[in-house]
Protein backbone atom coordinates (compact mmCIF):
# COMPACT_ATOMS: atom_id res chain seq x y z
CA UNK A 1 0.00 0.00 0.00
CA UNK A 2 1.34 3.58 -0.51
CA UNK A 3 1.69 6.12 1.65
CA UNK A 4 -0.90 8.53 1.90
CA UNK A 5 1.85 11.62 0.83
CA UNK A 6 1.09 9.68 -2.45
CA UNK A 7 -0.30 11.94 -4.97
CA UNK A 8 -2.41 9.47 -6.32
CA UNK A 9 -4.58 9.45 -2.88
CA UNK A 10 -7.41 12.30 -3.06
CA UNK A 11 -9.96 13.77 -1.49
CA UNK A 12 -12.74 15.70 -3.95
CA UNK A 13 -16.24 16.22 -3.77
CA UNK A 14 -18.28 13.43 -5.02
CA UNK A 15 -19.62 13.01 -8.52
CA UNK A 16 -22.61 11.67 -9.57
CA UNK A 17 -20.94 8.80 -11.82
CA UNK A 18 -19.36 7.98 -8.35
CA UNK A 19 -22.45 6.55 -6.91
CA UNK A 20 -21.69 2.59 -7.76
CA UNK A 21 -18.26 2.54 -6.32
CA UNK A 22 -19.37 5.35 -3.19
CA UNK A 23 -22.13 3.19 -2.53
CA UNK A 24 -19.82 -0.51 -2.50
CA UNK A 25 -17.23 1.18 -0.43
CA UNK A 26 -20.09 1.84 1.95
CA UNK A 27 -21.35 -1.47 1.95
CA UNK A 28 -17.94 -3.08 2.27
CA UNK A 29 -17.14 -0.99 5.46
CA UNK A 30 -20.80 -1.98 6.73
CA UNK A 31 -20.21 -5.38 5.95
CA UNK A 32 -17.31 -5.59 8.40
CA UNK A 33 -20.46 -5.25 11.04
CA UNK A 34 -18.76 -3.01 13.34
CA UNK A 35 -17.95 0.01 13.01
CA UNK A 36 -21.57 0.99 10.85
CA UNK A 37 -24.98 0.54 12.68
CA UNK A 38 -26.48 -1.12 9.40
CA UNK A 39 -24.82 -3.82 7.63
CA UNK A 40 -25.15 -2.02 4.29
CA UNK A 41 -25.85 0.59 2.77
CA UNK A 42 -29.57 1.93 3.66
CA UNK A 43 -29.62 5.61 1.91
CA UNK A 44 -32.24 8.09 3.78
CA UNK A 45 -33.92 10.69 2.01
CA UNK A 46 -30.84 13.00 2.53
CA UNK A 47 -28.33 10.31 1.36
CA UNK A 48 -30.42 10.53 -2.16
CA UNK A 49 -30.73 14.33 -2.29
CA UNK A 50 -26.65 14.12 -1.92
CA UNK A 51 -26.09 11.23 -4.17
CA UNK A 52 -28.75 13.13 -6.80
CA UNK A 53 -26.96 16.62 -6.39
CA UNK A 54 -23.78 16.81 -5.72
CA UNK A 55 -23.61 20.52 -5.93
CA UNK A 56 -26.28 21.42 -3.42
CA UNK A 57 -24.90 24.08 -1.20
CA UNK A 58 -26.76 22.42 1.79
CA UNK A 59 -24.84 19.43 1.92
CA UNK A 60 -20.92 18.37 1.29
CA UNK A 61 -20.04 14.87 0.09
CA UNK A 62 -16.46 13.91 -0.74
CA UNK A 63 -14.92 10.75 -1.62
CA UNK A 64 -11.39 9.77 -0.78
CA UNK A 65 -10.06 8.14 -4.59
CA UNK A 66 -6.78 6.35 -5.10
CA UNK A 67 -6.44 6.37 -8.58
CA UNK A 68 -9.92 5.94 -10.10
CA UNK A 69 -10.45 3.39 -7.42
CA UNK A 70 -13.07 5.43 -4.32
CA UNK A 71 -11.71 4.48 -0.96
CA UNK A 72 -13.79 5.90 1.62
CA UNK A 73 -15.85 9.00 2.34
CA UNK A 74 -16.93 11.74 4.18
CA UNK A 75 -20.05 13.90 4.20
CA UNK A 76 -21.92 16.41 6.32
CA UNK A 77 -25.61 16.97 6.05
CA UNK A 78 -27.86 19.24 8.21
CA UNK A 79 -30.05 18.15 10.90
CA UNK A 80 -33.16 20.13 10.36
CA UNK A 81 -31.68 22.11 13.43
CA UNK A 82 -30.76 25.79 13.16
CA UNK A 83 -27.31 25.51 11.99
CA UNK A 84 -26.25 22.28 12.83
CA UNK A 85 -25.01 19.17 10.73
CA UNK A 86 -24.23 15.67 11.58
CA UNK A 87 -21.13 14.21 9.89
CA UNK A 88 -19.93 10.56 8.70
CA UNK A 89 -16.87 9.10 7.69
CA UNK A 90 -15.48 5.75 6.58
CA UNK A 91 -12.61 4.61 4.50
CA UNK A 92 -11.76 0.59 3.41
CA UNK A 93 -9.50 -1.02 6.03
CA UNK A 94 -6.50 -0.73 3.54
CA UNK A 95 -6.23 3.10 3.72
CA UNK A 96 -6.62 3.57 7.22
CA UNK A 97 -4.14 4.99 9.76
CA UNK A 98 -2.50 6.82 6.77
CA UNK A 99 -4.22 10.30 7.62
CA UNK A 100 -6.78 10.04 4.34
CA UNK A 101 -9.61 10.21 6.93
CA UNK A 102 -8.08 13.08 8.59
CA UNK A 103 -7.45 14.85 5.64
CA UNK A 104 -11.33 14.37 4.84
CA UNK A 105 -12.20 15.31 8.07
CA UNK A 106 -10.30 18.54 8.72
CA UNK A 107 -11.58 19.67 4.88
CA UNK A 108 -15.27 18.90 6.02
CA UNK A 109 -14.83 20.59 9.29
CA UNK A 110 -13.67 23.52 7.37
CA UNK A 111 -16.35 23.60 4.72
CA UNK A 112 -19.15 23.23 7.36
CA UNK A 113 -17.27 26.65 8.62
CA UNK A 114 -17.14 28.32 5.61
CA UNK A 115 -21.41 27.37 5.37
CA UNK A 116 -22.05 28.63 8.76
CA UNK A 117 -22.51 25.88 10.68
CA UNK A 118 -22.30 26.08 14.27
CA UNK A 119 -21.93 22.86 15.51
CA UNK A 120 -21.14 19.39 14.14
CA UNK A 121 -22.33 16.04 15.40
CA UNK A 122 -21.52 12.55 14.61
CA UNK A 123 -21.95 8.96 16.41
CA UNK A 124 -18.76 6.07 16.36
CA UNK A 125 -17.88 3.32 18.37
CA UNK A 126 -17.02 3.57 22.08
CA UNK A 127 -14.31 1.12 21.05
CA UNK A 128 -13.20 3.08 17.94
CA UNK A 129 -10.53 4.46 19.80
CA UNK A 130 -8.13 5.16 16.41
CA UNK A 131 -11.65 7.35 15.08
CA UNK A 132 -11.87 9.15 18.64
CA UNK A 133 -8.44 10.29 18.43
CA UNK A 134 -8.81 11.59 15.19
CA UNK A 135 -11.75 13.59 15.86
CA UNK A 136 -10.11 14.93 19.08
CA UNK A 137 -7.29 15.98 17.32
CA UNK A 138 -10.28 18.07 15.30
CA UNK A 139 -11.52 19.77 18.40
CA UNK A 140 -14.62 16.84 18.54
CA UNK A 141 -15.54 16.03 22.27
CA UNK A 142 -17.40 13.36 23.52
CA UNK A 143 -20.69 14.67 25.05
CA UNK A 144 -22.71 11.26 25.66
CA UNK A 145 -22.55 7.75 25.10
CA UNK A 146 -25.24 4.43 24.66
CA UNK A 147 -25.64 1.38 26.37
CA UNK A 148 -25.22 -0.08 23.15
CA UNK A 149 -21.70 0.70 23.11
CA UNK A 150 -21.70 3.99 21.10
CA UNK A 151 -20.14 7.88 21.92
CA UNK A 152 -22.26 10.56 21.05
CA UNK A 153 -19.34 14.02 19.81
CA UNK A 154 -19.70 17.17 18.45
CA UNK A 155 -18.13 20.13 17.66
CA UNK A 156 -18.87 24.08 18.28
CA UNK A 157 -17.43 26.10 15.19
Amino acid sequence: MRSSANSAYKVRPYRVRDRDGLISVIDAVCAEGRWMKTDRFEPTPVWEHALADPGCPCHLLLVAVDGTRITGWCRVFPTGDNGEGEIGIGLLAPYRNQGLGTRMLRRAVKWAKEHHFTRLKLTTRADNTRAIRVFKRCGFVITASTPEGWVKMTLSL
